[in-house]
């Protein structure tokens, strides 16, 4: 329903909507335009069915140019192997975005700066756009990739935090972008 701009979707009724939608938006960065913050549901039909509504934060047409430039974009990035082409994403990603330390400071939101439109395309996020648009570009490259996020703390700094999980050769390795302190690594 999401890909095709419908308003809604209709669903039998899920003991925990909350986390399914969480792993639909944590599986599916090419679903960049819909607002997950606004989203909202209801259980209706005798409590058999949940109807979720769906917010986007642009139109289909707009939608598709920004999917079709990142996917005419992403073999751009790809290397010999798979920990060349996670390291050329990386490498790309840190280069071109600056973090948006109005979010951190609690003097703003921006949509963008939380999906892959906000690093790729406008050059300024949060670490979970980064993980976003990494796990976009990475799929794209048929490199296994998941998003993580949850709350982080060490020695001088602590918060939620998203990242990368990434298979090279059947290993699981991580991918970091750090805000913090202010500087990005390839774990």
């Amino acid at each position: 329903a999401a890909r095709r701009f419908s308003s809604c979707a209709v669903i039998d009724k899920v003991e925990n909507l909350k986390a399914v939608i969480n792993a639909v938006k944590n599986d599916n960065p090419h679903l960049f335009y819909i607002n997950w913050y606004t989203l909202l549901y209801k259980v209706e039909f005798q409590g058999y069915k949940t109807i979720i509504y769906f917010d986007y934060i642009m139109g289909r047409k707009d939608a598709i140019a920004y999917y079709k430039k990142a996917v005419e974009f992403a073999p751009s990035l790809r290397g010999s192997t798979d920990y060349e082409s996670i390291k050329n994403v990386h490498d790309y990603i840190a280069s071109c975005t600056k973090y948006d330390r109005k979010v951190v400071d609690n003097n703003g939101f921006r949509t963008n700066d939380h999906n892959m439109i906000g690093p790729l395309f406008e050059g300024l996020a949060v670490c979970e756009g980064i993980a976003r648009a990494a796990q976009f570009l990475l799929k794209e490259l048929h490199v296994e990739c998941t998003y993580q996020s949850g709350y982080v703390k060490d020695e001088n700094t602590s918060g939620y935090h998203a990242w990368n999980l990434v298979n090279i050769d059947g290993s699981i390795k991580k991918i970091g972008y750090y805000a913090f302190g202010g500087s990005n690594s390839l774990v």
